[in-house]
């Protein structure tokens, strides 16, 4: 059994935490989300909603019922007892079926009304504020950095990239007259999951806790409609359905750009002046330096804008020369990583372009392949080790 106790608020310096001690087994843990003091009115004190949606996937791993003190929002229970947790469980092996017991309300939140999307820099991300805008259907208000486990394990190299993350969000939001969140957490030290697994979950559980500020939040798609899938070891395949099954009375969860393959996304984003200056989808280089034009995202969004002849609007952000000057090496990335929907796209776009992929990229797509199987060895070799 899986319990969260009671939420309660804790001071640590200039922030507020929202916390709530968990025990499995012996096992005893606090997970805690914070904010700027100033801000304490936005936690949702009192529910066990956003606990439940972060704990949701290793509990089911585990085999372990959640029992909570706290009330459940009376709609989150129903979908994720009724609807998810079947789902994933039919889905394969990594997830079995498990009960949630709580107190259950059907009260909706005081929040301020407040519209929010994740900033990270991204095509997606960056498609959802453009096209939420002031005279769309649902206009964004605010845009949020969470560290939910992805900026590193705690310590003080994953704090400072936070930092410069929230630094990077709020000169972004101040051009674009939005509002900036920053949600710190320590779920990474609390639960070690592997990232892409449980990243949605816990998009989807810090958009939770903030449920006095939130009534709308818009979940950029990393993957368009057409490539639905419940694929366990990335959380990101199934938002259509998370997205459905985690909101509450009080908060709605939309899944933004599902209808728009990411091609599509930066054909748009290439007409848009501000991505210009913030596309960043590189995950080597933090937000506050350059895009470094080597890694295989860098290279999949340079291909695309290369492909629409739109890669000089984005000097300020990659460096273009490096790009075009080692053309055949950049291509023999993408043609490597062929396999994956997003990449196969680009492909088809410069195909589609009458854009010529040089001789030499095919020798350079066999050499980055056999790389890519012996890392992929080296990998299971070292999880079949820490398995014994």
């Amino acid at each position: 059994m899986l319990k969260i106790s009671k939420t309660y608020l804790e001071q640590k310096g200039d922030s507020t935490r929202l916390c709530a001690d968990v025990s499995i087994g012996a096992r005893e843990a606090t997970l805690w989300f914070a904010v700027d003091s100033i801000h304490a009115d936005w936690l949702a004190l009192g529910r066990a909603d956003g606990f439940v949606m972060a704990l949701l996937p290793g509990a089911m791993r585990g085999k372990h019922d959640i029992v909570c003190e706290d009330p459940m929002s009376e709609r989150l229970h129903g979908q994720l007892v009724r609807g998810l947790i079947p789902a994933l469980t039919f889905a394969g092996g990594q997830y079995h079926p498990i009960q949630i017991t709580a107190p259950l309300t059907s009260e909706k939140l005081l929040n301020g009304g407040a519209v929010g999307t994740g900033f990270s820099g991204g095509a997606d991300c960056l498609y959802t504020v453009m096209s939420h805008g002031r005279d769309s259907v649902l206009p964004l208000t605010h845009i949020a950095v969470f560290n939910n486990g992805h900026m590193g394990n705690g310590l003080q190299a994953g704090r400072n990239l936070f930092r410069i993350a929230c630094e990077h969000a709020q000169r972004f939001a101040l051009e674009q007259s939005l509002q900036m969140v920053a949600l710190d957490s320590n779920i990474y030290d609390t639960l070690s999951d592997r990232g892409l697994d449980v990243y949605s979950f816990r998009n989807y559980a810090c958009g939770l806790v903030l449920g006095q500020l939130f009534s709308v939040y818009l979940l950029s798609s990393g993957h368009d409609a057409a490539h639905f899938a419940l694929d366990l070891h990335n959380s990101a395949t199934f938002d259509l359905l998370t997205a459905r099954c985690a909101s509450t009375e009080s908060l709605s969860f939309y899944h933004a750009g599902e209808e728009m393959t990411r091609v599509q996304k930066l054909i748009e984003l290439a007409e848009w002046e501000p991505s210009w200056r913030w596309l960043h989808p590189c995950f080597r280089q933090g937000p506050d330096q350059p895009n470094c034009g080597h890694c295989k995202k860098c290279i999949r969004d340079m291909s695309t804008l290369y492909a629409l002849k739109r890669l000089d609007r984005y000097r300020a952000v990659y460096d273009v020369d490096d790009f075009v000057r080692n053309l055949p090496q950049r291509m023999g990335v993408l043609l490597a990583h062929s396999d994956a929907h997003l990449y196969a796209e680009a492909i088809e776009l410069l195909m589609e372009r009458n854009i010529p992929i040089p001789p030499q990229a095919y020798a350079y797509e066999r050499q980055f392949r056999i790389a890519m199987k012996q890392l992929q060895a080296q990998t299971e070799e070292q999880r079949s080790y820490q398995g014994k």
